[in-house]
């Protein structure tokens, strides 16, 4: 892929995948709070609940509204998608910890590597995950 072809997609999906992003949090955020507050369900499981259905919603959203031109099949996509999420995750808490231990404080960590974490999930969905089938 050329450095020209991610900056057009930057422009034409960045936007969108911005937003699918905030939604989903928001989401996600107003789901764990309503299986905890309302229907007091086990706090870890909420988490880790919400945590895989918010997966599971960014990756449709994106397959169907921001790669909806993308021909490659549906499993596959979704491995990569979520092969590609797994990695920067452990990733993700490893530069964590890291950073932590230098004594860095929790909130500023979190926000640059959620930074981090939108660019190289925006990069690794445009050229791998949701990038179109070679033509037999």
């Amino acid at each position: 892929m050329k450095t020209n072809d991610l900056v057009r997609a930057v422009k034409s999906k960045g936007v969108k995948f911005l937003l699918i992003g905030g939604f989903v949090f928001i989401l996600s955020q107003v789901a764990l709070i309503v299986s905890i507050e309302v229907f007091q369900y086990n706090e870890v499981a909420s988490n880790l609940i919400t945590q895989v259905g918010a997966l599971q919603v960014s990756f449709l959203l994106n397959k169907y509204y921001n790669w909806a031109e993308s021909n490659g099949s549906f499993w596959s996509q979704w491995a990569k998608f979520h092969v590609a999420r797994l990695i920067v995750f452990f990733i993700n808490q490893a530069a964590f910890l890291l950073l932590f231990s230098f004594g860095i404080p929790y909130l500023p960590i979190n926000i640059g590597l959620m930074g981090f974490e939108t660019i190289v999930n925006f990069i690794t969905s445009h050229v791998w995950a949701f990038r179109d089938r070679k033509p037999h």
